[in-house]
């Protein structure tokens, strides 16, 4: 009887430990969302006014910087070109997140109201000792949407 009890009293403990790991950590991911939201959406206005990366250089990890220096991400910048600069934006959460011991990682999805079209933004930012960088940026539009936005104007 008292090996159940004791088996029964940690489980609870285990339980309970389970319960609070969740909540400190939900906590940390809207504290962060909350904490970066202002940084991500400051990046989206600046660099949609010309879609010139050396224009956002200082919102930018190196590994980006590079990427969109690259031929795919200069054709990708042109083809953005036409959208316009956005707008306005909705809808923002955070879908991804992940404390290490190193950085921080979370990704933040977005709808965006662009000039010429509506979208969806994926922004995935790092953060280290030496501050939050955009590490990853990806707009999904689709001609259709781009078509039906423009017959609305």
């Amino acid at each position: 009887m008292k090996l159940a009890y004791g088996i029964f009293i940690g489980l609870l403990v285990a339980i309970f430990g389970v319960v609070a790991l969740f909540a400190i950590l939900s906590f940390n991911s809207s504290n962060y969302l909350k904490e970066q939201e202002p940084f991500v959406k400051a990046f989206t206005f600046e660099f949609s006014k010309t879609w010139n990366p050396s224009k956002v250089e200082r919102y930018l990890s190196n590994s980006m910087l590079e990427q969109m220096q690259g031929f795919e991400g200069s054709q990708g910048l042109e083809m953005s070109k036409s959208l316009g600069r956005v707008t306005d934006i909705t809808d923002f959460e955070l879908v991804n997140y992940h404390a290490g011991t190193q950085n921080t990682i979370a990704t933040f999805r977005f709808k965006a109201k662009f000039e010429f079209a509506r979208g969806l933004i994926t922004v995935t930012v790092v953060e280290t000792d030496s501050g939050s960088r955009i590490d990853g940026f990806h707009v999904n539009i689709t001609d259709e949407n781009i078509n039906k936005f423009k017959s609305e104007a």
